[in-house]
């Protein structure tokens, strides 16, 4: 089932950058969406993934031990774990490319010839 979820962190778009280029260019198998904003006081993600297991897995093995590298490299102390996670009860997910959308699995409205899916670009 699909997991959509918000955290918020203590950091700028320099530290972000760094835990960005730590994981590499590649997209994560289960990301649908990942949007980071500025807050007062930090950044906000948020993020649609394919399951909770996919994000749980990635979390634990990519983007922790980045963070606590670029944490580490800071003087940051690291403990206390990752953030808190705000589910989001998601109706609807629609990502727009020049009018070209296919459909993936995972959102409560689907089209009519696909019960289980969302929209999403097309390259």
């Amino acid at each position: 089932m699909t997991y959509a979820f918000y955290y918020d962190v203590p950091g700028d778009e320099t530290m972000y950058q760094q835990v960005k280029d730590r994981l590499g260019p590649e997209i994560a198998d289960g990301l649908n969406v990942h949007l980071v904003t500025k807050i007062d006081g930090g950044l906000r993600h948020l993020n649609v993934w394919r399951t909770a297991e996919d994000w749980q897995r990635y979390q634990r093995e990519r983007v922790a031990p980045a963070v606590r590298a670029v944490l580490s490299a800071a003087g940051v102390p690291t403990q206390g774990g990752p953030p808190i996670e705000h589910e989001l009860h998601l109706v609807d997910l629609e990502v727009g490319h020049a009018g070209q959308t296919d459909w993936v699995a995972g959102v409560d409205r689907p089209p009519a010839d696909d019960q289980n899916a969302v929209r999403t670009a097309r390259p």
